[in-house]
């Protein structure tokens, strides 16, 4: 069986090996297994063959077949590269040194392109798996507004393709890619040995372009909302919402991040920024909850995605809770009861910018892990957070108020939960009742108060006992004389004369008790939110299934 002999070509010249005019070599056939029986020469002793087809599983003859130095630089390298051309059967052949290689192969009738950047060769026989050609793509690099990457170029490692900026139009193209897993796009200067990774992994489709924004971030993940039945099912667009992501070791490398979560960065899929909040981030451990306001959360969709971009150690960190929680959505106050208690007066950080910390009464508190994140245990000893008798969290005619909460062996018979209300502070026959409330009666089941200034109070009762000791989310809402309320992903409502509420000094997080007996509360509290908007069964669902334990809207592929 004839060998032939694989030369050494330069490549500096060259755009994109699709462009190249190389000369044609006839392949040693491979069809039937390992070539044996052959010798060394002067490239090297590792032996390597294969073949190519096309989508159909056809074997393809004359294709330009490349075989390059993993890290090779296509406008810097001096190594030699290795050609081939398939011959009737579609198979290639190369001796060369042992290491680590790519294989890029391009038709030389009808320009479809096939890469593998995974070839190990030993100092032994190797047949590679066939390569399958496709029609290419293009790889788009955005260049940022602070003219860098003005005085370099965008390549593709191991691959003849580079690109020049283009500073009339913001960016650089590179064209004729493979439709392929492109393990990284990078750049380097002219006039350095620098080399700076743009992102990593990058998917090209066949046929496709992709858009890399934001370069000056080295990584980035697509994140995927799934509304769909299979997911958090919701019927309507849902607008405004802070989105939960939770980081963890399976889903994002820790490591590959700066400043504890300070080089995040996320967009909608028009590359538009989107305002986020890093709720904690332990690197350590491997964990984070990250909160991200989308604009839109679409109904009944799998395909709509968020990216997260890190890796850029020069970017400040964006992190802010108030543009995520923004009163101008109807956040009043929201508490991610994750800090601890005892720390000082004003130690519970409202994350909204009404700034309504809450201070610990009492001392049999701590910090726990909670639903999401952490969360505050109170063990019943007189002791809840006293929040701010600010105006903003009154009663207006519309609020909303949520929770995440876990009763305990220990829970009282009757306590509230949360709330600004105040229940029979004076004798009972003085009773004067006002401000609203959640609160859990005797038979574990949830109310929903709310009291005019008089010995009166009206409540809303759910249908569900809660008897377990699990978390359960729980949300209140009254709007245009109806009051709502939802345990996990139960509803119920019911009418309630619209009269002006007079509003108690100060709020509270954990069981206050007042004078008609109820008990203060033993159990764990996490993510409370007051709203004065009137929140949709769609939001409120959202909520629940998102930051449940098994979350039911974010999908990680």
């Amino acid at each position: 069986m004839k060998r032939n002999k694989c030369l050494p070509v330069n490549l500096h010249q060259s755009v994109a090996f699709a462009t190249l005019a190389l000369p044609v070599f006839t392949a040693l056939t491979c069809s039937t297994g390992i070539v044996s029986g052959t010798s060394g020469s002067e490239t090297g002793n590792g032996k390597i063959c294969g073949c190519i087809v096309d989508v159909s599983g056809g074997r393809q003859s004359d294709v330009q077949v490349i075989l390059l130095p993993k890290d090779y630089d296509p406008n810097k390298s001096s190594d030699p590269v290795l050609l081939d051309t398939t011959d009737t059967s579609g198979n290639y052949f190369f001796l060369c040194d042992p290491g680590s290689y790519t294989l890029q192969s391009i038709h030389l009738h009808d320009r479809t392109r096939a890469y593998s950047d995974s070839v190990i060769v030993a100092a032994n026989e190797t047949e590679l798996p066939p390569d399958t050609l496709k029609i290419p793509g293009s790889i788009t690099v955005s260049l940022p507004d602070d003219g860098s990457f003005q005085d370099g170029y965008f390549y593709i490692p191991g691959t003849t393709i580079y690109s020049f900026p283009d500073r009339t139009s913001g960016s650089a193209v590179l064209d004729s890619v493979p439709a392929a897993r492109i393990a990284a796009v990078c750049y380097a200067e002219t006039g350095s040995d620098e080399v700076r990774v743009i992102r990593n992994n990058v998917q090209v489709a066949a046929g496709g372009s992709v858009d890399i924004l934001y370069a000056e971030w080295k990584y980035s993940r697509m994140i995927y909302l799934n509304t769909t039945s299979s997911g958090a099912s919701i019927e309507n667009n849902v607008t405004d919402f802070p989105v939960l992501l939770r980081l963890t070791r399976q889903n994002f490398t820790f490591g590959q991040s700066f400043g504890n979560g300070a080089d995040l960065l996320f967009a909608n899929s028009d590359g538009v920024p989107l305002p986020f909040e890093i709720e904690r981030w332990d690197a350590d451990s491997c964990i984070a909850e990250v909160w991200v306001k989308v604009d839109t959360v679409r109904a009944n969709s799998d395909s709509q995605y968020i990216t997260m971009f890190w890796g850029n150690p020069t970017v400040d960190n964006a992190s802010n809770g108030a543009t995520v929680f923004d009163t101008a959505n109807g956040f009043q106050g929201v508490w991610h009861l994750n800090e601890d208690p005892s720390s000082g007066a004003d130690a519970l950080r409202d994350r909204t910018g009404n700034s309504g910390h809450g201070t610990l009464v009492g001392n049999d508190i701590r910090v726990v892990s909670g639903a999401v994140g952490r969360a505050l245990e109170f063990g019943g000893e007189e002791a809840y957070v006293e929040l701010p008798d600010a105006t903003n969290l009154d009663y207006h005619g519309t609020i909303t108020i949520s929770c995440w909460v876990r009763f305990n062996e220990n829970s009282p018979d009757s306590f509230n939960i949360t709330g600004k209300y105040s229940f029979c502070e004076e004798a009972i026959n003085e009773c004067v009742i006002t401000g609203y409330s959640l609160f859990c009666s005797s038979r574990r089941t949830i109310q929903l108060r709310v009291g005019f200034g008089t010995s009166l109070f009206f409540f809303l009762e759910s249908d569900v006992r809660i008897t377990d000791t699990g978390w359960h989310y729980i949300a209140g809402m009254f709007q245009s004389g109806v009051m709502t309320l939802f345990i996990d992903d139960k509803r119920k409502y019911c009418d309630f004369p619209e009269t002006p509420v007079p509003s108690p000094e100060a709020g509270f997080i954990g069981g206050k008790s007042f004078f008609d007996g109820t008990a203060s509360f033993t159990g764990e509290i996490d993510e409370v939110r007051i709203g004065s908007t009137a929140r949709t069964p769609d939001w409120i669902r959202l909520n629940y299934l998102n930051q449940k334990n098994s979350d039911a809207l974010v999908m990680w592929k």
